[in-house]
């Protein structure tokens, strides 16, 4: 017990860290399927759920996010699940707000069966946008990133998770953008008055992402109340680049780099099988420029599932 309390104090301690870095489940692919692993027990699994979640950020220069989502989830067997997600977002900040759809998530997990206190889990997933991050402000200006509901480009997601005796969890994933540069407008001029570090994102083509994940699992009043501390890195494989106004395309230096965050999952399960999950995240160490406007200095998020009927297993 003492070792348990120790683990979330150092864990929930990591949070108060001043910093910027990239929030999780912000770019997707670290909070669907086998890399989520919220650490129910599988006995509690049911056939299929539904899950409604809203997430609060607060990203560069004080832009604030407000981020939904809905997902169902469907174990075809003891080994296929089946997953769509659809998200959308409210930002606000001084240079205006945007409202608007996010993207949409389809996912397979494949489970092959436990070997002792070994137990694997592999996801692969496709994220296409549903919005071509080109929002305007109310005097149609274009907005940067920050203030787009959706990175605007198709992504190929895979990835694998490792969980040893039901405690100790590692995942590892990558992210691959297939389409190319999204349809921002947005570019910067030394005449600007525009405040802040926006960097210029016009037609932004944004680099892949691998992430690397390492959580223990700590479980109280008999199993019906789950901690799960974790630390998360996300390396980000090249640098970003924009279309300037001549159309010639431009590297957007120190774009590229490693980004660790510090996070805490609490899941409670009520006696009706019902879960509410709450995730908060802040950055230990970001990368020196995060166009993508995924940058964060904390992520808290809310999750309630609903079981809707039992499994057959």
């Amino acid at each position: 017990m003492k070792k348990h309390l120790i683990i979330t104090g150092l864990c929930l301690l990591t949070l108060a860290i001043p910093g910027f870095g990239q929030g999780c489940s912000d770019a997707g692919f670290c909070s669907i399927g086998a890399l989520k692993d919220n650490g129910v027990p599988s006995e509690q699994t049911y056939a299929a759920s539904l899950a409604i979640g809203v997430g609060l950020g607060m990203g560069l220069e004080a832009t604030s996010s407000i981020t939904s989502y809905l997902e169902y989830n469907h174990a075809i067997n003891s080994k296929w699940n089946l997953g769509a997600k659809i998200t959308g977002g409210l930002y606000d900040g001084d240079l205006g707000s945007n409202a608007g759809p996010g993207d949409l998530y389809l996912s397979g997990s494949y489970l092959p069966k436990s070997k002792g206190n070994h137990k694997f889990s592999f996801l692969a997933s496709l994220k296409a946008p549903l919005s071509t991050s080109d929002a305007k402000s109310d005097k149609d200006i274009p907005l940067p990133m920050e203030y787009q509901s959706s990175l605007g480009t198709l992504d190929f997601i895979g990835g694998i998770s490792y969980l040893y005796k039901n405690k100790w969890e590692i995942s590892t994933g990558f992210q691959l953008p297939l389409s190319g540069a999204n349809e921002n407008e947005f570019l910067r001029f030394p005449s600007d008055s525009i405040k802040g570090d926006f960097n210029s994102t016009r037609e932004f083509e944004r680099a892949g992402d691998v992430l690397i994940r390492a959580g223990y699992k700590l479980k109280f009043m008999d199993n019906k109340l789950l901690l799960k501390p974790n630390i998360l890195a996300i390396y980000h494989l090249a640098e970003d680049s924009y279309s300037d106004i001549f159309n010639q395309r431009r590297k957007i230096e120190n774009s590229d780099g490693l980004t660790i965050n510090a996070g805490i999952m609490i899941t409670r399960i009520f006696k009706n099988n019902h879960q509410l999950e709450v995730i908060a995240a802040a950055p230990l160490v970001v990368r020196e420029e995060r166009p993508d406007g995924l940058t964060r200095s904390f992520v808290f998020n809310v999750q309630y599932q609903i079981p809707l009927f039992k499994s057959k297993k």
